[in-house]
């Protein structure tokens, strides 16, 4: 959902305040892999894969968009990475992970279609994915990564027994 904010900085600020210490936010946005700019552009008209984002860093409190942007998590957790540690200096470096599902959910139909093979076709394609060799070429075609962003651990509050 990250890329349908259209303030991502109220939404970080907001997380670091309320997430615990050593808590994490998770999300699994899309990616910018190669299969990646080209089948969003013709699977999601309404949104744009551009890295158009203006002058503007996505992480200022006045950046705003209207739309959603496919690719706000790399401007925002890759382009704007120095930004982000000093803007958010309660979070750690974020930690992106391509994740080698891309084919098998292009055909299952995503969100918005038909699945395209069967139930044992498909289980088939995820234990291929489960493979290291098939794991390692298939992130070459993610259409999604997960982002991992870890609270800091505030060493002055910790307590040790």
């Amino acid at each position: 959902m990250f890329h349908h904010l259209s303030s991502p900085s109220k939404f970080l600020y907001e997380a670091q305040r309320v997430i615990v210490q050593s808590g994490a936010i998770i999300l699994i946005e899309p990616s910018t892999s190669v299969m990646a700019r080209i089948i969003y552009p013709n699977l999601f008209a309404t949104e744009d894969y551009s890295l158009k984002f203006g002058s503007q860093s996505v992480l200022s409190e006045e950046w705003y968009s209207a739309k959603p942007n496919q690719a706000l998590s790399y401007a925002a957790f890759k382009l704007e990475r120095n930004r982000f540690a000093n803007q958010f200096s309660g979070f750690g470096v974020p930690k992106l992970f391509h994740l080698p599902s891309g084919i098998r959910y292009l055909l299952s139909g995503g969100l918005n279609f038909r699945p395209l093979l069967g139930p044992r076709t498909m289980k088939l394609i995820r234990s291929i994915e489960k493979t290291t060799i098939g794991s390692a070429i298939l992130r070459q075609l993610s259409l999604h990564w997960m982002i991992v962003i870890r609270r800091r651990v505030n060493r002055s509050m910790a307590t040790t027994e």
